[in-house]
């Protein structure tokens, strides 16, 4: 290996100043050896001109703080420095490094949330300025979530890993990024002149610097080039520029660095554009912030995505993630509406645990290389352990019975006062004059007013009759105390030794947005009239365009939670096919 350090120390000065973007992209899951912190500090100790940016999987750092205390003393110390002159800037903190345009919006905000709690939690004091990534990981919501949380700038540059894909080239310098909410940031854009280099689909000409790249930049306009590429964890070759190495396929050739290339931060790139532009403008006709650039409503379509490999084990990886993505929002939602109107504890550690097991498993290399292995198994299993994880937490807290829990912490004052808030809720429904009746407490966790099919599997004591025989002979009426068409469908269930008549009752509720509505099933000996009984074989038939299925109660499709009196039950909202609410709730398509 030959490194050739920053070209600006050796080389002659030239007309115009290129500036270049080195840094580290991996981690504990992707890559990013035990002791690779020493390497990177003692790298920046030999080149002090050299300046580094990171985007390294905010986990990596539980592990290296006690395997390599050394080498992560000196990235806290960097990361801490928060002047102009800093050598080191974290420009991608989401938890596991998503693609971004393959998940949720709310997993998106989850991914900056828990990566950034992570990072200040080793590194107090840590600024998020500018948002970057080696891989393709845009989306069109990112610059209103950015800017929530913080950001300023953002760069959709990703010239050394393009089989992923890249995003459509802009002309000029910068643009302010403008979201579908209106906000805006301000980013460097793949330049009109950034093309594929010759030979690779996986490459721009902009990952080395290169004299044709930065000539070709300057003669489009462009003042202030820019280039970069985030080394994976784990190369050896320090300095980017100019090096060769022989494992990396570098050679004399590719090694060919425009003269005047100099390392920058994002931030301290930005800083140097925007002072400079801002001296060349008058700020009476400029931008609000003195500068005039051009607004980029950037869509998904100028996102040219491609996920090139894998198949069906790729839709496996997607079908697992969105099932645990709504799942996951289902029993979050559900558990703060029964810590809102009940007064249950909301449970944090939980919902923390699945989150972040969630996030994992939309790790860009769970999507990019599903096939490939890491500590024994490929990406696909590892996001089966990881969502089958979240999934276990997010049915544990819809099936969980809050309110037993409450009672056993809540003094018994406070739970007298659930139970007097729970009864003014249900002063409409007219008193029953049937002994066997049930409650049914359904949820709706949209925004929005819905109508949904749900299903709930009848107790025993209101479908046994005289003699034992199954009686079906009951009504459903609707918080107004309005009778409600409703399906029962009988089914046989045992073994050879003897078997069980089961029944289940689906129905269409009406429950608002956020909240709650409570419906009363009472009988036997209440004759509806509205009811229609089905037999199970022809619900089946069915099923296809009513997504009606039966199935057990603990995988959160369907299922009821009892208070301590046993008679309120929580059901979850089921999806119908072509409802627009249906990708709330776990629809299998």
């Amino acid at each position: 290996m030959g490194t050739s350090y920053s070209q600006s120390e050796t080389t002659p000065d030239t007309a115009t100043q290129a500036y270049f973007i080195d840094g580290y992209h991996g981690g504990i899951w992707g890559h990013f050896p035990y002791k690779y912190a020493s390497f990177i500090a003692d790298q920046m100790r030999r080149h002090p001109k050299w300046k580094v940016n990171l985007e390294i999987e905010p986990v990596t750092w539980d592990s290296i703080e006690s395997i390599d205390p050394n080498g992560y003393l000196f990235i806290k110390k960097q990361l801490m420095d928060t002047t102009g002159s800093a050598r080191m800037e974290y420009i991608n903190p989401a938890y596991g490094q998503s693609y971004m345009f393959n998940i949720s919006g709310e997993s998106i905000i989850r991914q900056f949330y828990y990566g950034m709690q992570t990072l200040r939690r080793h590194f107090p004091g840590i600024q998020f300025s500018s948002y970057s990534s080696e891989e393709p990981c845009f989306t069109s919501q990112l610059p209103g979530i950015l800017s929530a949380f913080g950001f300023k700038y953002a760069s959709l540059k990703n010239p050394n890993t393009c089989w992923g894909g890249y995003t459509r080239a802009h002309a000029g310098e910068l643009i302010y990024w403008k979201g579908p909410d209106g906000s805006s940031l301000l980013t460097v854009p793949r330049y009109s002149t950034e093309s594929l280099q010759k030979g690779a689909t996986w490459q721009t000409i902009a990952w080395r610097n290169s004299p044709d790249y930065i000539n070709g930049a300057i003669k489009s306009g462009i003042q202030y080039p820019v280039g970069m590429c985030l080394q994976d964890a784990g190369w050896t070759v320090g300095p980017w520029l100019g090096s060769t190495n022989k494992d990396l396929q570098l050679n004399q050739k590719s090694a060919a660095t425009y003269p005047r290339s100099v390392y920058t931060t994002w931030k301290g790139y930005f800083a140097m554009a925007k002072a400079a532009l801002k001296a060349q403008v008058d700020g009476d006709n400029a931008h609000s912030d003195s500068l005039s650039i051009p607004e980029w409503k950037l869509s998904e379509e100028d996102i040219q995505v491609s996920l090139v490999w894998g198949g069906q084990i790729l839709q496996r990886v997607a079908r697992a993630v969105r099932r645990t993505e709504n799942r996951l929002i289902t029993a979050e939602t559900l558990t703060t509406l029964n810590h809102l109107f009940d007064e249950d504890r909301f449970p944090t550690s939980s919902l923390d645990k699945a989150w972040k097991n969630l996030l994992l498993s939309q790790h860009h290399d769970c999507w990019i290389v599903p096939y490939n292995k890491k500590h024994g198994r490929n990406w696909q299993q590892q996001v089966k352990r990881w969502t089958d994880t979240a999934l276990h937490i997010a049915d544990s807290l819809i099936n969980l019975n809050a309110a037993n829990q409450a009672v056993a912490t809540l003094a018994k004052k406070t739970y007298k006062k659930r139970r007097q808030q729970f009864n003014q809720s249900i002063e409409k429904i007219p008193p029953s004059p049937f002994k066997r009746s049930r409650l049914l407490k359904i949820y709706n966790s949209t925004g929005s007013k819905q109508t949904a099919m749900v299903s709930y599997q009848l107790p025993a004591e209101l479908l046994t009759g005289n003699a034992g025989k199954m009686d079906c002979a009951f009504q459903l009426l609707d918080p107004a105390g309005r009778k409600v068409d409703f399906q029962v469908v009988v089914s046989q269930a045992g073994d050879k030794q003897g078997s069980q008549q089961t029944a289940t009752i689906y129905f269409e509720p009406t429950v608002p947005a956020m909240g709650y509505a409570i419906y009363r099933l009472e009988g036997p000996g209440a004759l509806s009239g509205q009811r229609q009984k089905m037999q199970k074989e022809t619900i089946t038939n069915q099923a296809k365009h009513v997504q009606v299925k039966n199935r057990p109660n603990n995988n959160g499709q369907y299922n009821a939670v009892a208070n301590p009196r046993n008679i309120i039950r929580q059901l979850k909202m089921d999806c119908l096919s072509c409802r627009q609410h249906a990708i709330n709730y776990g629809c299998p398509h």
